[in-house]
């Protein structure tokens, strides 16, 4: 298992389980890993403190080139469609959705096949503007889950995942 975070002494993204990473519990690297900066503390791992791996990229995906992988399945829920809105919030998630084509583009050259769940604009209304709200939690949920399931079940996407499963 490698779990993404950022080093907050330089910025540097790092992989905590890949050979070479810090030693840590897995627990200490999921915890870091979510620190997203503003709503939870820093996580200290030996003599460093690392927040949200989002910080560097809202999917890291990128840590999967030459993994000689076959299909990698990318669940993005910064990104999705925001439009040209103006905001703060629609300006984040075309960053992300940024970022995530980039990565997803690299895995492409590499030959690697590529499944991206990330929210519509249904799931957007759903979520709202502020992602970590708990309001309405149950219908963000819902929304998720459904339209997950419908995109799963598209002829391309279905054919990858049965794909995948099969071996």
């Amino acid at each position: 298992m490698w779990v993404c975070a950022v080093r907050r002494r330089d910025g540097r993204r790092v992989v905590f389980g890949r050979p070479g990473a810090p030693e840590a519990p897995v627990h200490q690297a999921v915890a870091a890993s979510c620190a997203v900066p503003g709503y939870f503390a820093p996580v200290r791992i030996g003599r460093h403190t690392y927040v949200d791996g989002g910080v560097h990229s809202p999917t890291n995906a990128a840590v999967l080139r030459g993994r000689g992988l076959d299909l990698v399945v990318v669940v993005s829920p910064m990104s999705g469609p925001a439009g040209w809105s103006p905001g703060l919030h629609a300006a984040t998630r075309r960053h992300a959705a940024l970022l995530l084509a980039r990565e997803v583009r690299a895995l492409e050259r590499e030959g690697v096949r590529t499944v991206v769940f990330a929210p519509g604009a249904a799931e957007q209304r759903a979520m709202g503007d502020d992602v970590m709200s708990r309001h309405d939690l149950g219908g963000v949920i819902q929304q998720a889950y459904l339209s997950a399931g419908v995109h799963a079940a598209t002829p391309e996407v279905a054919r990858l995942l049965h794909g995948a499963a099969g071996r």
